[in-house]
């Protein structure tokens, strides 16, 4: 699944019925090649009402395997509660 449409649509079914922010994004980093964490944050942004600052912090959580201190705990805190985007976000 590389479509971003189906991958937003898929986060944001994931979200309504209950998954977590980690669980979310555990799945996004298995669907498409997040070498670059500006490719995550578009997704989430897409995907949900969150600030830019705040996804920003995410660049810390342990589930990029990159060593950060942001824990599972931590990340679910600070993205929670997901508010899906029902509209295109406005470039």
């Amino acid at each position: 699944m590389h479509n971003d449409e189906a991958i937003i649509a898929e986060m944001q079914r994931m979200a309504l019925q209950g998954d977590s922010p980690t669980r979310i994004a555990a799945w996004l980093v298995g669907q498409v090649d997040i070498t670059k964490f500006f490719h995550f944050i578009r997704y989430f942004f897409e995907a949900f009402i969150i600030p830019v600052e705040v996804l920003r912090e995410t660049e810390a959580w342990v589930g990029f395997g990159r060593g950060g201190p942001l824990s599972d705990a931590e990340f679910d805190q600070l993205l929670s509660p997901l508010k899906v985007r029902h509209a295109p976000p406005h470039h």
